[in-house]
């Protein structure tokens, strides 16, 4: 059976989720024709759940936080009764659950699909959902982590994401199959759902060897506000030494030792970004 990766196309998705998904579909079935997805956005820009609601006649929970993106997402699909559109920010307990909200949708328990993207605390939501169980999920997972890393991002700290490795182990504690990974984005199928269907090699990301020596060099994981985060490395005071590489405007480094977190706040500009910005004067003027 051909990769998953040989059906990528966009319509609304950002990197060929769209086939991906309706090839998954072909192969597992659609039982109710069901997605979840936040956040949303506008619903149409980066979606990957636009193309099965316009034109595969699916129903939807679209879910997004911001106040501008859920306003033109609740007019996208104003009168359209098979979306139910909500402003809402996700959280992992209380009323505000992803369970609570689809119970208040009248989702059915086992959507075909969840899409979950929320920039740092997916593997959260995706652990805290107990009363429903999609047989399709597709998160987001940091790829500048390398794979047998096991990072979770906290729930106070750096806003890092999650690692492919651990939402991988997550999802295999809760019955779901790895079937794709790449760009940043993971799908995992139900193993009931599965039907007989085998991951394909080529269509998860590069996985470094199993005696990769992490703990001993250590690696910088870029988090999703552009710092980074250093783990691994026993003795990570040596950063300190080298943090000039990272002195300029906007940049920061978390150094991560234990569960300690300690920043290092940008400098002054360094010469190399004064000489840029003296090249540009020059050329502008």
């Amino acid at each position: 059976m051909k990769p998953l990766s040989d059906f990528k196309s966009n319509i609304t998705s950002y990197a060929g989720e769209d086939g991906i998904l309706q090839e998954l579909f072909r192969r597992i079935g659609a039982e109710n024709k069901w997605c979840v997805e936040f956040g949303a956005r506008d619903g149409y820009s980066a979606s990957n759940t636009w193309n099965l609601i316009q034109n595969h006649g699916w129903r939807s929970v679209q879910i997004e936080s911001d106040p501008r993106e859920a306003s033109a997402l609740k007019k996208r699909y104003a009168g359209n009764k098979s979306v139910i559109a909500i402003k809402g920010f996700i959280q992992a307990h209380g009323p505000d659950s992803l369970d609570a909200i689809l119970a208040r949708a009248q989702a059915p328990d086992a959507p075909d699909l969840v899409v979950i993207d929320i920039d740092g605390h997916d593997y959260h939501i995706w652990k805290s959902l107990k009363g429903h169980r999609p047989r399709a999920v597709m998160i987001e997972y940091n790829e500048t982590i390398a794979y047998p890393i096991e990072w979770v991002q906290k729930l106070k700290g750096p806003a890092t994401g999650s690692s492919l490795f651990a939402l991988q182990k997550l999802g295999k504690g809760m019955g779901y199959e790895l079937v794709y990974a790449k760009y940043g984005n993971a799908i995992f199928v139900d193993a009931k759902a599965m039907k007989g269907m085998a991951p394909h090699a080529e269509d998860i990301m590069e996985q470094y060897p199993a005696d990769y020596q992490v703990d001993r060099c250590g690696q910088f994981i870029q988090a999703l506000d552009g710092s980074f985060v250093l783990y691994g490395s026993k003795n990570p005071s040596w950063i300190k030494k080298w943090s000039g590489l990272y002195k300029h405007p906007g940049a920061q480094c978390h150094i991560v030792n234990g569960e300690e977190v300690e920043s290092i706040s940008p400098n002054k500009e360094s010469a190399l970004v004064r000489k840029i910005k003296a090249l540009r004067n020059r050329i502008s003027s």
